[in-house]
């Protein structure tokens, strides 16, 4: 491990809970620019279903839990503005970006908690159905 990555570990991990998922049709990108998948985990927030793919909000619930995939970033200088651009997130002006990267507590499947990078929703959607199990893999109504 580098002697960077040791002081900011979590600058070196993306929690993915939509299609950059494995089996969903933006995985490929994380496999072009070198990301490897760590695990799964949850999150706290709610999903939302925004057609072609899903968008998160925090939640202070604690019953409300995102699933997804830990990954590590190899390379964040390529990847993370790689992946802020195909998630539509610009640092210089948030405040239009419908995405914003930030970090997160993520809970590994064997209970363990990290920091994570998150793309999260920068507004709350006006008409979009709320995704009840918290997994965009199991996205069918109830």
């Amino acid at each position: 491990m580098l002697a960077f990555e040791q002081s900011k570990p979590s600058l070196f991990r993306l929690f993915a809970y939509g299609t950059l998922r494995r089996g969903f049709r933006l995985h490929k990108e994380l496999t072009r620019l070198g990301v490897r998948w760590v695990g799964t985990g949850t999150i706290r927030g709610e999903l939302y279903d925004l057609g072609p793919y899903p968008g998160a909000r925090p939640s202070s619930n604690e019953m409300s839990q995102i699933t997804g995939e830990l990954y590590h970033v190899e390379n964040p200088e390529l990847a993370w503005p790689a992946l802020d651009q195909l998630e539509g997130y610009n640092f210089e002006s948030s405040r239009t970006s419908q995405f914003v990267r930030t970090l997160a507590t993520v809970t590994l499947d064997g209970g363990k908690s990290v920091a994570a990078h998150v793309y999260w929703l920068n507004r709350q959607p006006v008409s979009s159905r709320v995704i009840p199990s918290g997994d965009y893999a199991n996205r069918l109504p109830a």
